[in-house]
């Protein structure tokens, strides 16, 4: 019994120094025990063998006890066993028996705790009116454009999530204020603080949900945790340390955290939180003892599963590890251990889940060492960085696996489990896409992270946000004028001068309006029809202006040359059109108008106009011209553009 005692005493000062590893350990258990066959045991420890297993295996067997330092004796060690399917005292009960030396405790000497360490030409009717048709489609988009940078502008200051995400887009539209109008000017400096956003982005996105109190206690503790393993990742800490932290010091494990929630919420808290315990306790259960490795190996567990003793000895030392892990339902996994002990079909789901965090494991494995290959010959990839975030996360999901296989009827914290996951998935391929310049994936990124903490009656701002948000990182993106042009046409298209109609008391403007237009038409060839068409009627606009209210006026037009128009939104460089006249194009009407409020630059009109006698332009006929006279009225909605201003007052 001395030796016995003096064994355990320096076991337990050992253990700490050591990592614990239940697949190795189980492996050297394994060369102690010799069959038997007695109801369910199957095995036990070899007598012939009592030396080497006092001073081998009676370590690693008090290692696996909830406190090493209270066992001083066999009835002790029996204690702590008891209840355990797959290793105990209970002779016909578990499936190996409990080494039994101690009557006569062999005199080999002191124990040292062995364990494994772990290794991280003229002038045309039809030039004319081609070069106004393109003026407007020009000036359309311009209208347009001006419209959208208004609102931009206003969405910034108005926000203060997006002052918090975009402050040097903030502080410079301040700065600019009403000569926004004059965006061009500043397309430049736009463009460099929006870069600058777009790369401090994670930063400003952890200040805000650190600072700002916007989310629920609930959901501050999912935020709190993921930007703790979103720090390790960029302290280059091993993916085996994101989940020990989750399993074991996280604030999801902090009881006076979880405390101040309330009925089912904190229950399904709980219970999440039992799930990544267990990830961690399968994660250092088969960390490897190979230099450099960090889990063992499929093949290595592909051995063990084969051996049946040597399953049952590592099923029973997880069974120890995993005491104190239980669900709201009355389940833990020591029942569900207790369950694979007597039945083959659940001892088969238990190999699958054990081969699947294998699996996982060893694609981060890979993927890292690829990831560290290709950072010395700086040639990162993209794919190399998803598949290893990919994999890590997919280790954690391992505890949700394991309830949904084993808890059918059990824990409902799958939804906050699946919520953890995509948050931490989210925040880290954000981190990942801005240091890439993927700034439009990182915008994305961020809408998701939102939209699984902010309640939908918080996260109002989603619209814009995935709007102006994408507008910034597809700009900021851009590597020349051109993709700038392109980025504002593809996002910004919905104030320009046709604010002043609104703001002045009469106004006379040479005026073009460019949109659709609808209604009913008597032509000379086709008699009476229904129309839905591109219009660009150009005229003399006089109007009265409400302000915020929009304006009222009378339109007057003379030509209209929508149908040029129609094709130049199409086709900006074609040359190739039919010979025009004056008559083709001449429209002469009358309409009332009602420009719309705000910085909105439409426009609604009714009335009606002679023609155009110009028809269509068939792009694909090698366009030929369709023409017909009459009279049409109705409506049109378009876009209002003062060409210039004649009287303001």
């Amino acid at each position: 019994m001395k030796t016995f005692i003096t064994c355990i005493i320096i076991s337990v000062l050992a253990a700490p120094l050591f990592a614990q590893s239940a697949f190795h350990d189980a492996l050297k258990l394994r060369e102690y025990l010799k069959s038997s066959n007695f109801q369910a045991t199957v095995a036990q420890f070899d007598p012939a063998k009592d030396n080497e297993i006092l001073d081998n295996a009676i370590p690693i067997l008090v290692n696996y006890t909830p406190d090493p330092a209270d066992i001083s004796n066999e009835a002790d060690l029996n204690d702590a066993y008891d209840g355990n399917p797959f290793i105990s005292p209970d002779n016909g009960f578990s499936k190996i028996l409990l080494p039994n030396v101690f009557q006569s405790p062999s005199e080999a000497g002191l124990i040292k705790a062995e364990a494994l360490p772990v290794a991280s030409s003229g002038i045309s009717i039809t030039n004319v009116a081609d070069g106004l048709a393109k003026f407007l489609v020009k000036r359309t988009r311009e209208e347009l454009t001006i419209t959208f940078f208004q609102k931009f502008k206003d969405k910034i200051n108005s926000n203060p999530y997006f002052k918090e995400l975009f402050p040097q887009t903030a502080d410079l539209l301040g700065l600019i204020d009403n000569e926004i109008y004059q965006f061009n000017a500043y397309m430049e400096s736009l463009r460099e603080h929006f870069v600058k956003d777009m790369k401090s982005l994670p930063i400003n996105l952890k200040s805000m949900l650190r600072d700002n109190q916007i989310l629920g206690d609930a959901e501050q503790i999912i935020a709190d945790d993921m930007l703790s393993i979103a720090q390790m990742l960029i302290d280059n800490q091993p993916p085996e340390e994101f989940i020990k932290f989750i399993g074991s010091e996280s604030e999801l494990l902090n009881k006076d955290r979880i405390s101040v929630l309330k009925g089912s919420v904190k229950r399904k808290y709980e219970d999440a939180a039992a799930g990544f315990k267990l990830a961690n306790v399968l994660s250092e259960s088969l960390r490897s003892s190979v230099q450099g490795e960090i889990w063992v190996k499929p093949d290595e567990l592909r051995a063990l599963i084969q051996d049946k003793l040597t399953l049952y000895l590592y099923l029973g030392l997880l069974w120890q590890e995993s005491g104190g892990i239980t669900f709201h339902n009355g389940s833990s996994v020591q029942s569900v251990l207790n369950e694979v002990a007597e039945k083959d079909e659940t001892l088969n789901v238990m190999k699958r889940q054990l081969s699947s965090f294998v699996d996982y494991a060893h694609e981060v494995k890979i993927s890292l060492d690829s990831i560290q290959a290709k950072k010395a010959r700086n040639i990162l990839v993209y794919d190399d960085y998803y598949q290893f975030f990919h994999a890590t996360f997919s280790l954690l999901e391992t505890g949700i696996r394991f309830k949904k296989d084993f808890f059918s009827q059990g824990s409902d914290s799958l939804e906050i489990d699946e919520k953890i996951i995509s948050v931490l998935r989210h925040f880290n391929e954000l981190n990942f896409n801005i240091r890439q310049k993927h700034y439009a994936a990182g915008v994305t990124n961020l809408v998701y992270i939102f939209q699984e903490l902010l309640d939908k009656k918080d996260f109002y701002f989603k619209d814009d946000l995935l709007k102006y948000g994408n507008f910034i990182a597809i700009v900021a993106e851009a590597e020349n004028s051109d993709e700038v042009a392109a980025a504002i046409e593809a996002v910004a298209l919905p104030v320009g001068s046709s604010i002043t109609k609104k703001y002045a008391s009469f106004s006379v403007a040479v005026n073009a309006y460019t949109g659709v237009a609808g209604g009913q038409e008597i032509l000379e060839l086709k008699g009476k029809n229904g129309f839905f068409s591109v219009a660009a009627p150009v005229g003399f606009s006089f109007n009265t202006g409400f302000g915020k209210g929009g304006s009222l006026g009378l339109f007057t037009s003379l030509i209209d040359v929508g149908a040029l128009a129609a094709i130049r939104f199409e086709d900006e460089t074609t040359k190739d059109l039919p010979d025009l006249n004056l008559k083709n194009i001449l429209a002469p009407g009358a309409y009332v108008v009602y420009g719309f409020g705000g910085d909105i630059p439409l426009a609604l009109g009714l009335g009606g106009q002679l023609g155009p006698n110009l028809r269509a332009i068939e792009v694909d006929a090698n366009m030929p011209a369709q023409f017909d006279s009459g009279w049409r009225w109705g409506l049109f909605l378009a876009v209002d553009i003062p060409i210039f201003n004649l009287y303001v007052r």
